[in-house]
C-alpha cells in the first residue's frame, strides 16, 4: 500500500503528498496523476537518494575542482552565487522509473510513473568553471562527486563506504546547459534536492545530476566508479565480447497521467486527453485509434535533450 508524506500543493489537481517508496534513505515519488502543469511544483518533485541526506554548512562549504587541470579551484557557496547565472528548464527522471511494472520483478525502489519531473534550474554553467580551471588536453571525463556517503544496500557491494559519484564526457560537460545549480523553480534548493549545490545534466537520467556536489575531478581515463559500472550500467555486445557501459541519455518516453494506473473508465462517455497548448483529442474508451493518436502528443513528462 502506498504511504504518503504531508507535503501539500495548491497547484496540484488535489492536495496530496509524495508516495514513500523507500525509507532510510528517502525515496519519494510524485503521484503522477497530480500532473497539472509543465513545471512540476518543487513540493511534488520526486526525491531519489542513495544515502542519508548529508548536513551541509553553506559558510564552510567548498566546491573543489581538481585532477588534470592547470589551476585547482576551491570555490565557496558565495563565490558561486556571485557569478553570472543561467536558467533552464530540464526534465529529471530516475533510470528506474516504472520499475514496478517489470516482469519478472527486479530489486530496487518500486517506482510507478512518478519518478520524473520538470523544473526550472538556475546556476552557473559548468563550462565556465572548467574554463577557469583549465582542462588538460587529454581529459576525457568529468567526475561529479557528492557529499553523501555510505555502503550500497544492493549487490554487488563495494568493500567499504563510498561517496556517490558519476561522470559525464568532456564534450557534454562543456555544453552551456549543464549547470552547477543552486535554485529550483526560483527558490534555493532544499536539502533533499541537493542544497547547497547540485549538478544538472539535461537529457541524461537523473543519476548524472549529482546532489550535494563537493568535487569536480578532471580525469584522463574513463571513470570506472561503482555508480558508473556496477550500478547504472548495462551489458552491450562489442563484436561478440560483452562490454559494460554506463547509462547516460534518457530514452524518449510518454506517460499517461490520468486515468491513473489501474483506474477504470466508464464506457460510452466522452473524455478529453490534454495535449500541447492549442490541441486536444476527444476520445471514448471504445476509441483505440483516438487514444493511440493522443499518446503521440499527450501532455506528460516526455524528454529529449
Amino acid at each position: 500500500m502506498d504511504t504518503r508524506t504531508d507535503n501539500w500543493s495548491g497547484t496540484a489537481v488535489r492536495p496530496v503528498g509524495l508516495i514513500i517508496r523507500q525509507k532510510d534513505p528517502n525515496n519519494l515519488e510524485m503521484p503522477f496523476d497530480q500532473l497539472g502543469d509543465f513545471i512540476t511544483p518543487s513540493e511534488l518533485f520526486y526525491i531519489r537518494s542513495h544515502f542519508p541526506t548529508p548536513e551541509m554548512n553553506p559558510v564552510a562549504y567548498r566546491l573543489s575542482i581538481r585532477g588534470a587541470v592547470l589551476n585547482k579551484l576551491s570555490l565557496s557557496y558565495a563565490d558561486i552565487r556571485a557569478m553570472p547565472s543561467r536558467t533552464c528548464v530540464a526534465t529529471l527522471e530516475c533510470a528506474g522509473n516504472s520499475r514496478v511494472f517489470l516482469v519478472p520483478p527486479v530489486p530496487g525502489a518500486q517506482w510507478e510513473l512518478g519518478a520524473v519531473g520538470n523544473a526550472e534550474w538556475t546556476g552557473v554553467p559548468l563550462s565556465v568553471l572548467l574554463e577557469s580551471a583549465g582542462l588538460a588536453d587529454d581529459v576525457c571525463d568529468l567526475v561529479l562527486e557528492g557529499a553523501d556517503r555510505g555502503v550500497p544496500k544492493e549487490e554487488p557491494k563495494p568493500p567499504g563506504p563510498i561517496s556517490y559519484a558519476r561522470s559525464i564526457p568532456r564534450a557534454r560537460a562543456m555544453e552551456p546547459d549543464v549547470l552547477i545549480a543552486y535554485q529550483m523553480n526560483g527558490q534555493d534548493l532544499t536539502p533533499d534536492h541537493g542544497y547547497p549545490l547540485r549538478a544538472i545534466v539535461p537529457g541524461h537520467y537523473g543519476m548524472a545530476s549529482v546532489k550535494w556536489l563537493t568535487d569536480i575531478i578532471a580525469a584522463t581515463q574513463p571513470f570506472q566508479g561503482y555508480w558508473q559500472t556496477s550500478d547504472y550500467g548495462y551489458w552491450d555486445d562489442s563484436e561478440g565480447t560483452p562490454v559494460r557501459r554506463p547509462l547516460a541519455e534518457m530514452k524518449l518516453k510518454s506517460q499517461i497521467a490520468r486515468p491513473r494506473v489501474y483506474e477504470r473508465l466508464e464506457p460510452d462517455r466522452p473524455y478529453t486527453i490534454s495535449a500541447p497548448p492549442g490541441r486536444a483529442t476527444p476520445m471514448s474508451p471504445k476509441s483505440g485509434l483516438a487514444l493511440t493518436e493522443a499518446r503521440r502528443g499527450l501532455r506528460a513528462n516526455s524528454s529529449t535533450r
